[in-house]
C-alpha cells in the first residue's frame, strides 16, 4: 500500500464542523464549515456531512479512510456518539456506520481532544513522550491521556475529560450534572459571560461579543487591566485542574491547543506563575507547559491519522508546505496532482522533509560555542567552551574530558569575547597541528598554532601567528577554517560598537570587517598567498580576502560545491546570508556599513548605494520575535550527510536570540523553499536556549551546539 495515502478528517464542534482532506500531516484542501445549530436532529446533519466528503472525493479521488472527532463520550470500537450534549437530539447516535453506510470508507469515531491529543504525540509538541496530557479548550474543554505510550479511553470511553473535573464541589451545575466543573469556567461561552459581569461590576458596560477571548486578548495587548485581571482568573482555574492531573497521571508534557489557547502568554504567563507555585520539586522539573502545534487543524490531523492507522495504511508524518485553501477558504475542485502542477508553475516547489528528530549527544558545557570532527577516530568530536576550554567528546557514550586549557589567556569582559574558533590542518592526522581564534586579555584577536600529540596537547607550545587589535568588546568574528586550496579562512567582525563608526568594514588597511586568507603550511608563522586580491594594492593590508562585513558569526564551505556560505549578523533591521564561490569570492564586498542586508543601514549618515563588486544576500530575515524572523543569525552548513536524503544540499542555519532552526536551498542563484524546522526538532522537554554554532562530522551529518551546555545531532525520527 502507498505510504502517502490520502483520508478526510472531520473536526465536529459545537458550533461548526470543519472537514478536510489529509496529506502526510497536513490539511492541504478544506471545505466550507457546517454550522452545526443550524440543523435540527442527527439525520440531516449526518446527510451534510456526507455531501461535504463526496465532495471532497470527487476532488481529489482515492481517499482511503474517515475519521471524525466528536465532542463527549465515544464509543470507540463500534463508532457510537452516547451523548452529545451540545448539539439536539445526538444520543446514542451509530455514526461509524451511518458514514461507513453513506461512503464505503474505512471509518473511524473517536472523541474530538483524544484526536488532538494523538496529533500532538504522534508530530505535534508531545512528539517522542510517553506520557502526556492534551487539553483542548474552545466552546467546551475537552482532555485525551497518553500514557505508557498508549491513548487511554477508559471503562466506557470517558478517560481523559478533564473539562468535566471539578474545580469548585458547590459550584455551577454543568451539562452533566456535576458542579463546579472546569468547562463551566474556561469555555468560550462561559468567559464571555464571566468577562461580562465582571465589567458590569466595574461600571463598564460590554456585550457578549466584546467578551469573547479573542476580544479579551485583544483589549489585554492594549492594556486593558481588567481584561488582564480576567486571563489571571483564567489561568488559575486551570491551574487547579492541570496540578490534579500532575499528581494523578504525572505526565511529561501538558499540551494545551484550542480557540482559547490562542491568547499566547496571556493565558500561558499566568497559568505558568499559578501552576508552579503550587507544584513540588520533582513535578516542576520534569513537566513542560506547551502550546499545542497544529493548532485549529489538530482534530482534523488527529481524526484522519487514526482512521488510516485503524485501516491499515503506514502513515507518513512527512511535512508537505503546501496550504491549498483559496481567499474565502472554501474547497477547490482539482485533484491532487493538479494542484502540485498548479504550484510548480507558479514556483512554488512542495518541499518535502524527513521526519526530523534530535539527539542529545551530551550537555552539562559552560557556554559552548563550537563543535567539529578532527577525523581521527569515529565518534569523536572537540567542542570548545568560550571562557577557553577544548574537550573531546565520544559522541556514543558522551563521556567528555579536557583536551586543553588555555582560560587565562581569554577576555571575557565583553559577552562576544572569548575563544571562538577552531580549524584543524588539512594534515592534522598526520602532523596533529589546529588553529584557535580567540580574545586575549588586552583585547587582541590571536591567530595561533597548537599542535596535538598521542601524549596530550601542550599550551606551553602556542604560538600565536596573527595578532590584531579589537576597537571594542564586540563584533569578534571568531570563524576559522580550511578551503579546500588549503588556505586558513579568517572571519573578522568589524572591532564593535553600533554603525562600525571607525568604518573599518570598508577600510583595506585594517583586518577588521573582513575574510582574511592566509597560507599556514610553513613549519612557522604563516604567508600571504600570493593570488589574494589586494597583494598588490598600496595601503592594504595583503591578508584581506573579501571585505563588508558586520560580524560573521559562522561559515562554511559547501564540502560539494565549495561554494562559501557567510552568515552576518545585522545591526538594528536585518540579518543576512552570503553565499558565493570560494574562488569568486576574491575580492568581493558584502556591503557593510553602507548596506545592512539588502538595504540601505537606516542610520543617519551611514547607509548609502552598494559598493563595487558588491555582493547582494542570498537570503535575509527581518528583526522580531516571529517564526521567520530573530535578532542575531547563526550560521551552519550545506547538509551532505546520508542519514537525512530529504535534507541534502539544503543549507541550514539558526537565530542565537530567537531559537528557531531553519533550511534553504539555493536554486539559480537565488534562496528557495525556506523552510522552518525548529517544530520538527524542538520537541517535548527538549528546548533549545541560544544556538551558538553547528557542527558537522566527517559523514556530514549535523550537530546542534546550544549555548546553555547542550549537544545535539540531528537524526531522522525513527
Amino acid at each position: 500500500m502507498s505510504d502517502t495515502p490520502l483520508a478526510i478528517g472531520i473536526d465536529f464542534g459545537g458550533t461548526s464542523i470543519k472537514t478536510g482532506v489529509v496529506y502526510r500531516g497536513n490539511v492541504i484542501d478544506s471545505a466550507p464549515p457546517i454550522a452545526t445549530q443550524e440543523y435540527d436532529g442527527p439525520q440531516p446533519l449526518v446527510d451534510t456531512m456526507v455531501q461535504v466528503i463526496q465532495n471532497l472525493r470527487a476532488a481529489h479521488g482515492d481517499i482511503k479512510a474517515i475519521g471524525i472527532g466528536m465532542p463527549g463520550f465515544v464509543q470507540f470500537e463500534q463508532g457510537i456518539v452516547h451523548n452529545l450534549t451540545n448539539v439536539r437530539g445526538w444520543v446514542n447516535i451509530p455514526l461509524k456506520k451511518l458514514i461507513h453506510s453513506a461512503t464505503h470508507l474505512p471509518t473511524v469515531v473517536e472523541n474530538d481532544a483524544n484526536c488532538m491529543a494523538y496529533a500532538e504525540w504522534k508530530r505535534g509538541a508531545g512528539r517522542g513522550m510517553q506520557h502526556l496530557v492534551a487539553l483542548t479548550m474552545g466552546t467546551g474543554v475537552g482532555g485525551g491521556i497518553i500514557a505508557n505510550g498508549q491513548m487511554i479511553r477508559g471503562a466506557c470511553y470517558g478517560a481523559g475529560e478533564l473539562g468535566q473535573t471539578s474545580i469548585d464541589y458547590q459550584g455551577r451545575v454543568g451539562a452533566y450534572g456535576n458542579k463546579g466543573a472546569l468547562e463551566d469556567y474556561v469555555g468560550n461561552n462561559e468567559i464571555a459571560a464571566d468577562a461580562r459581569n465582571f465589567y458590569e461590576s466595574k461600571g463598564i458596560h460590554k456585550t457578549i461579543g466584546e467578551c469573547s477571548p479573542a476580544a479579551l486578548a485583544t483589549a489585554a495587548t492594549n492594556g486593558d487591566d481588567i481584561a488582564l485581571e480576567i486571563w489571571d482568573n483564567i489561568a488559575q482555574k486551570l491551574a487547579t485542574t492541570i496540578m490534579n492531573s500532575c499528581w494523578l497521571l504525572n505526565p511529561e508534557a501538558v499540551i494545551i491547543g484550542g480557540g482559547v489557547a490562542k491568547a499566547g502568554d496571556l493565558l500561558f504567563a499566568p497559568l505558568q506563575k499559578h501552576l508552579f507555585s503550587q507544584l513540588s520539586g520533582p513535578f516542576k522539573d520534569h513537566l513542560s507547559l506547551l502550546p499545542a502545534r497544529f493548532g485549529a487543524e489538530a482534530g482534523m490531523i488527529g481524526a484522519a491519522a487514526l482512521a488510516l492507522e485503524e485501516a491499515g495504511y503506514s502513515i507518513s508524518w512527512n511535512i508537505l508546505l503546501i496550504f491549498l485553501f483559496d481567499k474565502f477558504h472554501h474547497r477547490t475542485n482539482f485533484p491532487i496532482m493538479k494542484h502540485l502542477a498548479l504550484l510548480a508553475s507558479l514556483s512554488l516547489t512542495p518541499i518535502l522533509h524527513a521526519d526530523l528528530a534530535i539527539k542529545k549527544i551530551a550537555d552539562g558545557f559552560n557556554r559552548p560555542v563550537w563543535a567539529g570532527d578532527p577525523c581521527t577516530s569515529p565518534n569523536t568530536l572537540w567542542l570548545m567552551e568560550q571562557h577557553g576550554v577544548v574537550h573531546h567528546l565520544d559522541t556514543k557514550s558522551g563521556e567528555k574530558s579536557a583536551l586543553f586549557d588555555i582560560s587565562e589567556r581569554v577576555s571575557r569582559k565583553g559577552n562576544e569575547e572569548g575563544l571562538l574558533g577552531l580549524a584543524f590542518a588539512p594534515d592534522f592526522a598526520k602532523s596533529g597541528r589546529f588553529y584557535i581564534n580567540y580574545t586575549d586579555r588586552e583585547q587582541f584577536t590571536c591567530i595561533s598554532r597548537l599542535k596535538w600529540t598521542p601524549s596530550g596537547i601542550s599550551v606551553a607550545n602556542e604560538e600565536i601567528i596573527l595578532r590584531y587589535k579589537q576597537d571594542f568588546q564586540n563584533h569578534n568574528g571568531g570563524w576559522i577554517g580550511f578551503g579546500a586550496d588549503q588556505m586558513l579562512y579568517i572571519g573578522n567582525g568589524d572591532g564593535g560598537a553600533g554603525n562600525d563608526p571607525k568604518e573599518r568594514a570598508q577600510d583595506l588597511d585594517s583586518l577588521l570587517g573582513k575574510i582574511l586568507r592566509i597560507d599556514v603550511s610553513p613549519e612557522k608563522g604563516y604567508t600571504v598567498p600570493k593570488d589574494n586580491p589586494f597583494v598588490q594594492k598600496k595601503k592594504a593590508r595583503p591578508e584581506i580576502w573579501a571585505i563588508g562585513l558586520r560580524n560573521p558569526w559562522r561559515c562554511s564551505f559547501d564540502k560539494q560545491t565549495d561554494e562559501f556560505w557567510i552568515a552576518d549578523v545585522g545591526q538594528n533591521q536585518v540579518e543576512e546570508i552570503n553565499v558565493i564561490s570560494r574562488k569568486a569570492s576574491a575580492g568581493a564586498n558584502f556591503g557593510w556599513r553602507l548596506r545592512e542586508g539588502d538595504i540601505a543601514t537606516p542610520a543617519k549618515n551611514v547607509g548609502g548605494d552598494a559598493p563595487a563588486k558588491h555582493v547582494e544576500p542570498l537570503y535575509c530575515y527581518t528583526h522580531g520575535p516571529g517564526k521567520n524572523q530573530g535578532f542575531s543569525i547563526t550560521g551552519g552548513f550545506v547538509y551532505r550527510g546520508k542519514a537525512i536524503p530529504e535534507l541534502q544540499g539544503r543549507y541550514l542555519f539558526a537565530d542565537f536570540a530567537n531559537p528557531r532552526i531553519w533550511s534553504l536551498h539555493r536554486k539559480a542563484g537565488k534562496s528557495a523553499e525556506f523552510t522552518d524546522i525548529t517544530d520538527d526538532l524542538q520537541t517535548g522537554k527538549t528546548k533549545f536556549k541560544h544556538i551558538s554554532s553547528f557542527a558537522e562530522d566527517r559523514d556530514g551529518e549535523i550537530y546542534i551546539v546550544d549555548h546553555a551546555g547542550s549537544l545535539y545531532q540531528i537524526i531522522p525520527q525513527s
